[in-house]
């Protein structure tokens, strides 16, 4: 008599041995169940890794995308300011003084190299001309400029802690 038959019934003959099947054992069912469990495992965990790269490389774009804008803000604000006090309003040098500055502005450029952003979307929009910004504001502005700067920093080391 084969158990693996539902429900049991005794073989009569040799021959009725080969029409039941293969003789499957508990421990060949375990472990056809734990290759199956271990590739599903494999495949949920390559899945969640893929979506995990995929939101960590979004959010590396949006912190990108608001350097990028806030870069050109402060170009723009610089440019008002040297417009104002009759000194170049060239974007690069505007960029290069920028690093002589006391506040947190002074790093800028190391955020571009950090976020790996071209110096090209730094330049500053066509719709500045004109526009002038006294010392006061200017230095007003660095500052929030310069806070801004540091809450981004804050999510730059916070995404690369999370990877």
């Amino acid at each position: 008599m084969r158990s693996e038959t539902v429900p049991p019934r005794p073989a009569a003959r040799l021959s009725d041995v080969d029409e039941l099947g293969p003789s499957v054992s508990r421990s060949e069912a375990e472990a056809v169940a734990e290759v199956v469990l271990s590739r599903a495992i494999a495949s949920r965990q390559a899945r969640y890794d893929a979506v995990g790269a995929r939101n960590r490389e979004d959010a590396q774009e949006r912190l990108r995308a608001r350097f990028t804008d806030l870069a050109r803000s402060v170009l723009a604000d610089a440019a008002a300011a040297a417009r104002f006090a009759g000194t170049t309003t060239e974007p690069t040098l505007l960029w290069l003084d920028l690093k002589d500055e006391t506040g947190m502005i002074r790093y800028l450029d190391a955020f571009r190299d950090q976020l790996g952003v071209s110096r090209g979307p730094s330049l500053r929009p066509a719709d500045d001309d004109g526009r002038l910004l006294n010392d006061v504001e200017w230095s007003r502005r660095k500052y929030g400029y310069g806070e801004k700067l540091r809450a981004l920093a804050a999510e730059i080391k916070q995404l690369a802690s999370s990877g």
